[in-house]
């Protein structure tokens, strides 16, 4: 939702495993925000995407809740 407040001339992938988070709270947030256009909503595990292959150009994740990535160390490639 950052980015799209950020950027609305880009479209956004906005995935979760958890429907709840995704048609509860993020859909609701981005409705709030206006940008919920600029979004598509998924519910997914991002380790088994459920997407076309090279649908977007770059990627974004947050990690799971509690776990913690130092930057440029223990960040590897998402397969």
């Amino acid at each position: 939702m950052e980015g799209a407040l950020m950027r609305r001339d880009v479209s956004f992938l906005c995935a979760d495993i958890d429907y709840g988070y995704v048609n509860g709270g993020a859909l609701m947030n981005a409705r709030e925000a206006g940008v919920d256009a600029l979004i598509d909503f998924v519910v997914m595990d991002s380790t088994r995407p459920a997407i076309k292959d090279n649908a977007c150009m770059y990627a974004i994740f947050n990690p799971p809740f509690g776990i913690r990535v130092e930057p440029l160390r223990g960040v590897g490639e998402l397969l």
